[in-house]
């Protein structure tokens, strides 16, 4: 699970797809580190990119992700965070990003 770009407007989100009986996978975000955690999106297993376009320039996001079964959830394997910020160069670039990867507890 990892942060594979983002931009002002748009942090992407990518994993391994190799998520075994899974129905589905469940993205969560985090926007404050006080915050809980909400799920944003429920996707196919076979989904392995998700473009999280509700985010606002400057504030960093925690994700993490889980397949479900149509029963259970599985564990979080990993939690990530990231800052989306402009690019003030004008250049047509997607700006950057700050980017962390938190293995869990």
């Amino acid at each position: 699970f990892a942060v594979s770009g983002a931009s002002g407007s748009q942090i992407v989100l990518g994993w391994d797809g190799n998520y075994s009986d899974a129905v589905s996978v469940k993205i969560e975000r985090r926007e404050s580190a006080e915050g809980a955690f909400a799920e944003i999106a429920r996707v196919a297993p076979g989904t392995s990119v998700y473009h999280d376009a509700g985010v606002q320039t400057s504030r960093t996001y925690s994700y993490r992700a889980r397949a479900n079964n149509g029963q259970n959830d599985s564990v979080y394997p990993s939690e990530i965070s990231a800052t989306a910020v402009s690019s003030s160069s004008g250049g047509g670039g997607g700006g950057g990003c700050f980017l962390q990867s938190v293995l869990p507890d």
